[in-house]
């Protein structure tokens, strides 16, 4: 049986704010300064999950996130094959020596992901770590574009 403090340890309440700030500043028209969206990119950085669906909704790597995302097998094996299209040598040691259920399918995903002749052909069709995160409607009484 799951805490209820479970969810909060995972997706802490101040992540998860500085996480929504991001998201929101790409669908907004007041923007965000250089210095707000550094102070939250920090905010983000030492959560693994946030960090992984922060840059796969830029669609580009999030560098200041990925020693958190290469702490979690299934956020790295997401992460090499949603953003990076191909190996993320930082994750693997997760990816290969964790022993829950889902970091083994990401493991063994991760196998058949470097093993085929074109990776990148591999991860157009096999992906399973698509987000379209940036796209989603927004809460109510939010613009969107």
């Amino acid at each position: 049986m799951s805490n209820s403090n479970d969810a909060e340890t995972l997706l802490p309440k101040h992540q998860i704010n500085a996480f929504d700030k991001l998201v929101d500043n790409t669908n907004a028209d007041d923007k965000l300064s250089d210095e707000e969206i550094l102070h939250f990119e920090e905010v983000i950085s030492s959560n693994p999950i946030l960090s992984f669906m922060y840059a796969m909704g830029r669609h580009t790597p999030f560098e200041k996130g990925e020693a958190a995302i290469s702490t979690n097998a299934w956020t790295s094996y997401c992460y090499a094959s949603g953003v990076l299209k191909g190996r993320f040598p930082a994750g693997e040691e997760s990816i290969f020596n964790s022993s829950n259920m889902m970091a083994k399918t990401a493991h063994s995903q991760y196998i058949d992901m470097l093993g085929k002749r074109d990776p990148l052909v591999a991860l157009k069709e096999d992906s399973k770590c698509s987000m379209p995160l940036f796209s989603r409607k927004r809460r109510k009484g939010k613009k969107t574009k």
